[in-house]
């Protein structure tokens, strides 16, 4: 039966935090969604100063829950929305905006296509969001994708997609890396991790050598979940692993590349005895850890990273969220 009630909510704020919580600078929220349960998963800036959303919807679609698209223009306006999804449930976690056609590339995880339970679910649609193509990616196990990028050839030029996520077989999970051309095809997978529960969240191209790094977490025995940070090379063979924890379970959700030094910015959460707090973790070439910082707006708040950007002076942006003092989570920016 549909009784839930929740909607996507876009909330376009400015927080400035240096060790104090300060009052967030709302410049405006706009909610999307219908009358069931609607959730976003990824917001992106498009090239038109627009925004696009993906995440989920109980309240439009084929059945069950689809992935729900949302276009907005600067101010948060619906510009177009569209679903996708069979009769069974579908998912969208990860959204870019694609080139040089301004088209989209969608990943999440479907029941109803696919030779699975949940496989892989990728979709190209135009700038319209009108769907192009899809594929669907798995056996006959749970495999679910967390993020896709778009990859470029030794000469720069184009050449498909790189998806990450998760794989759950025999084992309770593995990092699952796949490799596609521009029309999506498989090329290769590859999978990550050992006998206990691994998860691939997030990857990028690297450059030159055109590998991936990607981060997520992974098992660690005595130590429950850590950061996990892994590195391969352009056919998705792992070069090396690292892991970076503190106690119970710790998560990494995004990383960047560093110029000029060509080490990696690492963002997530790291559990202490003190509480939850957003690390930043910065590492050499070979992911060897030379600092982390553990951020939070005060002694008695909580925080996650999800997002990290090297910003033009050589610093940082961090985005994620905080939950102050009045239990209630905000987003938060470092």
């Amino acid at each position: 039966m549909k009784r839930l009630n929740k909607k996507i909510i876009l909330i376009f704020v400015v927080i400035c935090v240096l060790g104090i919580a300060k009052e967030p600078n709302v410049v405006w929220t706009r909610t999307y969604g219908g009358d069931m349960g609607d959730f976003g998963s990824c917001v992106q800036q498009t090239e038109d100063g627009g925004f696009v959303i993906v995440g989920t919807t109980y309240s439009f679609g084929a059945g069950d829950y689809d992935i729900y698209l949302v276009k907005t223009d600067g101010l948060g306006n619906v510009e177009w929305s569209k679903t996708f999804g069979g009769t069974n449930r579908e998912e969208g976690y990860y959204v870019q905006q694609t080139q040089p056609d301004k088209g989209f590339i969608i990943v999440g995880s479907t029941w109803s296509f696919g030779v699975g339970l949940d496989d892989v679910y990728l979709i190209k649609t135009d700038a319209s969001g009108n769907e192009q193509w899809y594929q669907t990616y798995g056996w006959t196990s749970n495999e679910v994708g967390y993020c896709v990028q778009q990859t470029v050839d030794e000469y720069g030029m184009l050449d498909g997609y790189i998806i990450v996520g998760v794989q759950l077989g025999a084992d309770p999970g593995n990092v699952y890396l796949i490799k596609t051309d521009l029309n999506g095809n498989e090329l290769w997978s590859r999978t990550f991790g050992g006998n206990q529960a691994d998860v691939g969240l997030f990857v990028q191209q690297t450059h030159p050598d055109r590998g991936y790094i990607i981060v997520g977490n992974g098992y660690t025995p005595n130590n429950g979940q850590d950061i996990y940070l892994i590195k391969t090379d352009p056919y998705g063979y792992e070069q090396w692993s690292k892991k970076f924890g503190g106690v119970d379970f710790d998560r990494g959700r995004g990383v960047q590349q560093t110029y000029p030094d060509d080490g990696y910015i690492i963002v997530g959460e790291l559990r202490t005895p003190e509480g939850i707090f957003m690390a930043l973790i910065k590492t050499d070439a070979t992911g060897n850890e030379q600092w982390r910082k553990l951020l939070r707006p005060s002694s008695t708040s909580a925080a996650r990273g999800y997002s990290v950007q090297q910003t033009a002076d050589g610093g940082y942006i961090a985005v994620g969220q905080a939950m102050l003092e009045d239990n209630l989570w905000y987003i938060y920016a470092v």
